[in-house]
């Protein structure tokens, strides 16, 4: 019996879904992405699903800024929304292009 965990893991951080396709891998995602050159990317998803890992390869992959929304998050307030520090996070988003995540 060989253990497949490993080959899991891949899958995992190597493949994502974009707009509900197919799972894609990261060099195929940025590339569409190139060829659109959009000046915001936001990336959604659960807690745990590859958000700051995609965004960290597309950064790389596309050369542009990743902005991590948990940077600008006040945990001692107690909703999301009232957690956001908009102000820092504005200017942030300010600089075009970017991913957002």
């Amino acid at each position: 019996m060989t253990d497949n965990s490993h080959d899991h893991q891949e899958f995992c951080f190597d493949s994502f879904e974009m707009n509900g396709s197919s799972r894609q891998s990261v060099t195929d995602i940025a590339d569409q992405l190139s060829e659109s050159d959009p000046s915001l990317i936001a990336l959604d998803g659960w807690p745990g699903a590859g958000k700051s890992t995609l965004a960290t390869r597309l950064s790389a992959l596309l050369t542009i800024r990743a902005v991590h929304l948990d940077d600008y998050l006040e945990y001692e307030s107690i909703g999301f929304s009232d957690c956001l520090r908009y102000e820092e996070l504005q200017r942030a988003l300010m600089h075009r292009p970017v991913i957002v995540e």
